[in-house]
Order: C-alpha cells, then structure tokens, then sequence
C-alpha cells in the first residue's frame, strides 16, 4: 500500500500541472503581446487631401475637431474647432496638419484576433473615438480600446469590422490633445523694422530703457536710440535682445492658476518688453526670473503661459551698459563739417569737409587752418587718430543721482553738414572722471579722464582727445616731407 501511496502523489501532481497548463491556454490573459508575425498591417491609409474633417471624442465627453479646406493640389488649410479654444489665439497650421497626418493613417505590427468580444479589449465603450470625414461624405470611425499590459500599444479596430489590432501608444497620445497642444510656439514673429518704439523693464537692478527704432536710408540695419532715461544710442547687445524676443519660440505651455502666479514668478515679472509697432498696435510680453533653468511668461496677445529654457534666450541680465552705445557721441567723418575744443584758455577748430573719410584725396581737412594730413612711417595718418578719439569718447558708468554744477573744464562742439549741433560739457566728478553734459542736459553718464589725457605712446592708439590734438600739433610741427614717427622715449 505504501508503493501505491507513492505513486499515485506524483501523478496527482502531473495530473494538476496538466489541467492547470490547459487551463491557461483557454484563459490566457488578452493583453499579452501575441506571438504572431510582426508584419506590417496597413488597417487604414488616407490620403490628407482627401480629409475634409477628423473629430476625436473622448471617453470622458470631450471632443476636438480638425476642419480641413483645400486651398490648392497641395495646399489644405486647417480650423481648429474645441470647447478650450481661446479668442484671439494663432494655432499652429503645421501642428494641425500632422495631427491630421498622424490620425489619417493606421499601420499595426499585431494581429490579435477576429469575430471576438469587443468588451475584452475595452471597445465597446472606447478610450478615444476618431471620425474621420471624407471630402466626398463617405467616414471611417477608429476606435482605441484598452492599452496593453506593457503600455506600448493600445487595442484597435475600425467600426462595422471584427478585426482587432494593436496599435502603436503614440496614436492615443495624439488623440489626448487639447486645444493648448495647438497654439503656436512661436510667440511673436515680428521684424525689427515693424517696430515704433521698444521698452524694456527689469526689476532686479530698475533698468528702464525707452527707445525709438530708426530705418537708416538704403540696405542699412534698423537702429535702436534710448530716449529716455538717457539720450543714446542703443548697443547691438540690446538689439540682439529685442530680436530674441520678437522671434521667440517657447518650450512649451504651461496650465497655471490665478493661485499659482507668483510660484512662477508671474505675479511681479521680472522682465517685461513692449513694442509699439508703426501700425499702431502694442504688443508686451512679461518673464519671470530664471527658476530652475526655466522662464516663464506670457503675452498680451492672450495665447497663455508658457516656459523657455535658458538655452533659447539670451541678454535678459546684459549689464546696463553693455546695452547702450560704448561711446558717448559717435558720428560718421562725412557727415561732419567742424569740431571745436575749449579748454581753459586754450582751444582748437577741426575742419572737415570729406565724402567719406578724412584720408580721401579730394578732401579739405583743417586743424586751426593747418593741414594735419601727417603720417607716420607705417601709414597711420594722425588726423584721423585725432578724429576717433574725439568720436570715440567712451562711457565710464552712470550716475543717475549726481547733480552736476558748475563750469564745464573742457568742451566740445560739433557741427555736422546738415548745421546740426552737438555740445559735449565735461564737468568734474572726482580725480579721476567727469560728469558729460549733453546739449546743456546732464547725460547721466560720466567719463574717465584717461578719454581726454590719455597719452597713447608711439604706437598711435588709446589716446584722449585733447592728448591727441597736441600729438596732431607736434607731427605737424616735426613732420619732414608729410612724414613724422613718435618718439619711442
């Protein structure tokens, strides 16, 4: 009995191994990835053209619809129809179109089976339904059920067939957009030359620049003049930043309440841009301070909050400075007819009547009626170190709170050859610098005094103005045969 005790054990075993191995073949679980070929299966390919409209009704009610009209053989323009949909909002024509690309066509490496209970693969009562509406009326309706079990597909068939498919899960996720997912991410999509006038406020430091853009005659580039606080010209630092924001392109939108502003910085924006366009019409645009490598912001046009990445923005924390122009007045050689110097007693008349430049053969360039034309043994002509030195007269800071008085200890008056003047006062700051005066108006800069003392040595450069109009006198005055080098000593 014992022998026959031992025997019939294992084969009990054998015997539940066996019902349970059939078992599982009967009940196997639906969502397993079938072991079937993985060739293509084309379910459904249409043609986009042919596409007048897709709708896409959730399971939770929701619905978005695609309008397509065809405006040429090649040509379809798209109009988004949903309950989310904002006024006065751009939605991206190429974003509609691969939607409409995206769920006009169904291709699935999985077969599962055919004439089954629609319910085992939640269609019945589907995740997302897709109509796609032809151009001649004829429809054909997608129907996603449940995803698998490994989440890479979702279980898929066409309504009046019996064939189940698995579908690729970037299909559904396309089904899943709102009208959010549409907008354009391209802020603002403006020239430079469109614009009027341009402010830019950033509250860390109180930078407040108000400026007018200018169209220069011929092929030119637009320039930027700061009107207010100061009278300036804008730098290109400053012109790099408008641009970055007039042709923005976000990373992405972002659902924030009323509640959450201020956890995006957007309660108080740190940086906010206006632009006054020539048609008239203002449009501003407001960013948080960098949170995490990330901004945020928004537009007046109303298209909703959105973030940028660092890496896509650039100049928003530029020093103040470096937006203006490095240099307090600066003008072309042909368009000056005079400039003239006074300090303390003494004084000089640069006279220049040139096309382009000092140096041209046919010009007529005085300093105190005496030709300072003189060149150095290396072809440096010393006019025209006097000339840049005199327009390139550099910003040593601001000083907004300075209350300048006093005479002026050096000055200096141009006169371009449209009778135009610009006068330059230098009053003292300190040892070292000098408050500049601009037409009888304090600048609200100051310079160093190394732009007028300077002496910039035998090699020509780096010298201030009034440094360099007594080396213009001294070549003058030594030259032999139009030619004159600075003594090394």
């Amino acid at each position: 009995m014992k022998s026959v005790k031992n025997l019939l054990i294992p084969l009990i075993i054998l015997a539940v191994l066996v019902i349970g191995l059939v078992l599982w073949f009967v009940f196997k679980p639906n969502d397993a990835v079938p072991s079937v070929s993985q060739d293509s299966y084309p379910v459904l390919s249409l043609d986009v053209i042919d596409v007048a409209s897709i709708t896409v009704d959730k399971q939770d009610g929701s619905t978005l619809t695609i309008n397509s009209t065809v405006v040429s053989n090649t040509s379809v323009h798209y109009e988004l129809v949903s309950d989310d949909t904002v006024d006065n909002v751009f939605y991206s024509q190429d974003i509609m179109a691969s939607y409409v690309s995206m769920l006009s066509t169904y291709i699935s490496p999985y077969y599962v089976s055919d004439g089954v209970d629609f319910a085992e693969y939640g269609l019945d009562n589907p995740l997302y339904t897709v109509t796609i509406t032809m151009v001649d009326g004829t429809t054909h309706v997608a129907l996603f059920g449940n995803p698998t079990s490994d989440g890479k597909y979702n279980y898929f068939a066409l309504q009046g067939q019996t064939q189940v498919y698995m579908m690729a899960v970037a299909k559904s996720e396309y089904c899943e957009y709102n009208a959010i997912n549409f907008r354009d991410t391209q802020i603002l999509n403006l020239q430079l030359s469109q614009i009027q006038t341009a402010t830019f406020d950033r509250t860390t430091d109180g930078v407040h620049l108000e400026t007018t853009c200018v169209l220069p005659e011929g092929n030119l580039p637009t320039q930027f003049y700061v009107t207010e606080p100061y009278s300036i010209q804008a730098s290109t630092y400053f012109k790099n930043l408008l641009e970055t924001v007039t042709t923005l392109t976000i990373s992405s939108f972002v659902d924030i309440s009323q509640e959450q502003l201020a956890d995006y910085g957007l309660d108080e924006p740190t940086f906010s841009f206006n632009f006054r366009l020539r048609t008239g019409e203002s449009i501003s645009v407001y960013f948080s301070s960098n949170i995490g490598g990330v901004y945020y912001g928004f537009s007046s046009l109303g298209s909703g909050y959105f973030s940028v990445s660092e890496s896509l923005v650039s100049g928003f924390e530029t020093p103040l400075l470096t937006l203006l122009s490095t240099n307090i007045y600066s003008t072309n050689e042909g368009d000056v007819s005079s400039i003239s110097c006074q300090y303390g007693s003494q004084q000089f008349e640069f006279d220049v009547d040139v096309v382009e430049s000092i140096t041209e053969v046919d010009g007529d360039v005085t300093l105190d009626t005496r030709n300072p034309l003189i060149y150095s043994s290396n072809g440096a002509c010393y006019a025209s170190v006097l000339f840049d030195a005199l327009n390139s007269i550099q910003i040593g800071g601001v000083d907004s709170d300075a209350n300048p008085s006093g005479t002026s200890e050096i000055s200096l008056n141009f006169i371009l050859d449209d009778y135009s003047t610009t006068t330059l006062e230098f009053i003292t700051r300190d040892s070292s610098s000098y408050y500049v005066m601009i037409n009888g108006e304090y600048s609200q800069f100051y310079v160093n005094s190394d732009e007028i003392f300077a002496n910039g040595g035998a090699d020509g450069s780096a010298y201030g103005f009034w440094a360099a109009y007594e080396l213009v006198n001294e070549a003058i005055d030594g030259n032999i045969n139009g030619v004159y080098d600075v003594s090394e000593a």
